[in-house]
């Protein structure tokens, strides 16, 4: 099994520039097709302000802004896939249900159940994730992959994930998809591979177009030494296994690699892209690469920029850092980039993203949902919340030991 060094000092900071704050919300609330719905949503328990959190960010290239709230309880979150909208309610902006509101009937298959995070990928399709879960346990329908057109909103597919896929094979009641991370190839993405992490059940899923594939290993479950969380000065037990992904850029001298952790894990690991791909044509072992050192603290959703700048957030230092795999991965070259211990708590969503349609640029986009206080059961809908922010990868990496070469002078 292949190793590589992964060492991260938290005094090695290089704090460039700050994330700004685009979006806030103390609690949601969404656009409504009248009052009348609004309330009668209260009165049937289908909208509850204080059981809808936001959990993942993703903006288009029109410029768009997508929001996710899986439905984490039994009742209370009507949508769980928005736009937000340029309407203001008292809690903060209003989000619009995506595509609309009929998309969001309770226990209709057909639309769309409990979605944890979305992609977009290079042709502008928006795949949605959707577990059918609602919450940890009630399985009200079958896991599916939705893929939309961007450009005019229509249903281009949808993939039904089978049940002995979607949960783990030990445990059959064990399965909770929460990311999905897309690879594509060709000028017109001919080819896609999609890959999703079970939280619940401790698995990695293969999409290669045609089939599933299901991987299980204990290196996808919860560490139990790493189960303990300690964010803003609060504590909480969360035994999550496999969580953030992050595929890296294609690179003409390294290959193109999965990276992945389980949230309750101090350490990073990586699959080469082109050997999940032989998996799916019958070679039955795959290694993954390990580091041999650990974080500090247990790291949230992750992201890499074109530029090969991996992205991922830090649970008690309340922090985003980076890394560029154009350098070694060792306590030189990982370093901490933004740092706010209100705004930055428990960074659930991190995505870089195109600045427009034709834009090399890019930006880093990161949703915050304060976890802590949602899984001790001291949210308070006086306070913010949640939020989104984002920052010019460029303004945040600048100076710093994760700027891509191309920017030294």
């Amino acid at each position: 099994m292949h190793r590589f060094v992964l060492i991260l000092t938290i005094a090695n900071c290089a704090v460039a520039a700050e994330l700004n704050v685009i979006y806030e919300w103390k609690y949601v609330d969404y656009v409504w097709n009248s009052e009348e719905d609004r309330q009668s949503a209260i009165a049937e328990g289908r909208y509850n302000d204080t059981q809808v959190f936001t959990i993942d960010v993703q903006k288009a290239s029109d410029g768009r802004v997508f929001v996710t709230t899986p439905a984490l309880f039994t009742a209370g979150t009507p949508a769980t896939l928005s736009t937000i909208s340029s309407s203001q309610g008292p809690g903060g902006p209003l989000l619009q249900p995506y595509p609309d509101w009929s998309w969001h009937m309770p226990g209709n298959c057909s639309g769309i159940t409990s979605v944890w995070r979305v992609a977009v990928d290079e042709c502008d399709r928006l795949w949605v994730l959707d577990s059918g879960k609602i919450g940890n346990a009630n399985q009200v329908c079958p896991a599916q992959i939705l893929v939309f057109d961007l450009i005019t909103d229509t249903l281009l597919q949808r993939i039904t994930i089978p049940n002995d896929i979607s949960h783990s094979p030990a445990n059959e009641s064990l399965g909770q998809l929460i990311t999905p991370v897309v690879e594509t190839e060709g000028f017109d993405c001919q080819r896609t591979w999609v890959y999703i992490a079970d939280v619940q059940g401790g698995g990695l899923i293969i999409w290669d177009g045609w089939q599933f594939l299901r991987l299980d290993d204990e290196v996808f479950k919860a560490d139990p030494t790493a189960t303990t969380f300690s964010i803003a000065g609060d504590n909480f037990t969360l035994a999550d296994g496999m969580f953030g992904l992050a595929l890296s850029p294609r690179h003409p001298l390294q290959p193109r690699s999965l990276f992945f952790r389980p949230l309750a894990s101090l350490r990073e690991y990586s699959y080469a892209v082109h050997d999940l791909h032989r998996l799916m044509f019958g070679f039955d072992s795959v290694n993954y690469i390990t580091s041999n050192y650990e974080f500090p603290s247990q790291v949230t959703a992750q992201a890499f920029s074109r530029e090969g700048i991996l992205f991922l957030g830090l649970t008690r230092e309340i922090a985003i850092a980076c890394w560029n795999m154009n350098h070694p991965m060792d306590d030189e070259h990982v370093v901490i980039v933004a740092q706010n211990n209100d705004t930055l708590q428990f960074a659930s969503g991190v995505k870089v993203s195109k600045r427009g349609y034709d834009d090399f640029e890019e930006e880093l986009w990161v949703s915050t949902n304060r976890l802590q206080k949602i899984y001790t059961g001291t949210l308070n809908v006086d306070e913010v919340n949640f939020r989104i922010l984002s920052a010019r990868v460029e303004d945040l990496v600048q100076y710093s030991k994760c700027q891509s070469l191309q920017f030294f002078k």
